[in-house]
């Protein structure tokens, strides 16, 4: 459903959030972030994110996870709270059950049809 992208982000704005994940554990499942790359948008020097990651859905909307003001980076183990931007909220909000659902296994087996919400409750 997601997968990473090289696009630009600078159309994204927080949409949603996930709260309590450490950077550690997204790094386990997502693989490396993002930390300066200005051909996508981030700029290291003028950023507020220590750690960013892009992602695109089946029809090339992006999303990115970002940890805006919370310096993940520097504490990988401890669980923050991570923005989650897009064009559209209901973008964010399926990035949002698809990465639970990766972080959380049994939120795969749920019987509430998560891509049906069209609203994004603080966390999950």
């Amino acid at each position: 459903m997601f997968k990473e992208s090289a696009k630009k982000t600078m159309a994204t704005a927080c949409r949603c959030i996930i709260l309590n994940v450490s950077a550690e554990a997204l790094e386990k499942h997502l693989g490396p972030p993002r930390y300066d790359d200005s051909k996508i948008g981030i700029d290291k020097d003028d950023n507020p994110t220590s750690m960013q990651w892009v992602f695109e859905d089946d029809a090339e909307n992006v999303v990115t996870l970002y940890d805006w003001r919370t310096a993940a980076a520097f504490h990988k183990n401890k669980p923050v709270t991570w923005s989650i931007g897009a064009a559209k909220q209901s973008e964010a909000v399926r990035f949002r059950n698809w990465l639970s659902g990766k972080l959380h296994p049994l939120a795969k087996t749920h019987p509430i049809d998560f891509d049906a919400w069209n609203d994004c409750p603080g966390g999950f």
